[in-house]
């Protein structure tokens, strides 16, 4: 097949078509007249930019196979901003959303091998929960504070909550997020002060 740079496409990987999930996704996309293509456990060693069919981008039969990934994907490709928001509008009114790991195809990600592409969504995933979990904590750490729940204790342990509420909030407010670690660190600390007052 000709790549045709221009053309919409849904490409698909763990999302079957005769699976509620993957009827229902490809139901969206005929609705919205977007191509849909299943993507294959062996096609994850070639890059975004081929599977999208993108011009100057051929197969690659020099990479080694990768190890399959158990993750549902929905990568988009030649679709406006406007009707990837129908898409989905689409796909929470079906119940289909949520999908496991969704990206759409850009310059920076067309070189990557899919693997490598799934990868990077699956940490990108890990450091969101992590950042959602450790908003929670400082949201309830503040209750605390509010409420004077360390004011009285030894002064040692009100300065390291003090610090550890800092340090979750300074992660919160950074404008990029750091690595998944600290995230998971801050949040591990605040936890432990909120089991004490718990």
């Amino acid at each position: 097949m000709k790549p045709d740079a221009t053309r919409e496409r849904m490409l698909l990987y763990h999302l079957p078509a005769d699976s509620e999930k993957g009827r229902l996704v490809r139901q969206a996309a005929g609705t919205l007249k977007i191509h849909a293509e299943d993507l294959r456990e062996d096609q994850l060693n070639q890059t975004v930019g081929h599977l999208a069919g993108l011009h100057g981008f051929e197969p690659d039969s020099r990479s080694a196979p990768v190890e399959p990934v158990q993750e549902e994907l929905m990568l988009l490709s030649g679709l406006s901003d406007e009707k990837i928001n129908q898409l989905l509008g689409l796909l929470r009114k079906s119940g289909a959303a949520p999908i496991g790991l969704m990206a759409v195809v850009t310059e920076h990600n067309r070189s990557w091998r899919l693997s490598d592409l799934m990868a990077e969504l699956m940490h990108e995933r890990r450091i969101m929960a992590a950042w959602f979990s450790l908003k929670r904590s400082v949201k309830a750490a503040e209750s605390l504070q509010d409420a004077g729940h360390f004011a009285s204790a030894e002064p040692f342990k009100a300065d390291a909550f003090e610090a550890a509420l800092a340090v979750g909030r300074t992660i919160l407010n950074a404008q990029e997020p750091p690595e998944l670690e600290s995230i998971q660190a801050a949040d591990t600390a605040l936890k432990a002060f909120l089991q004490q007052r718990g």
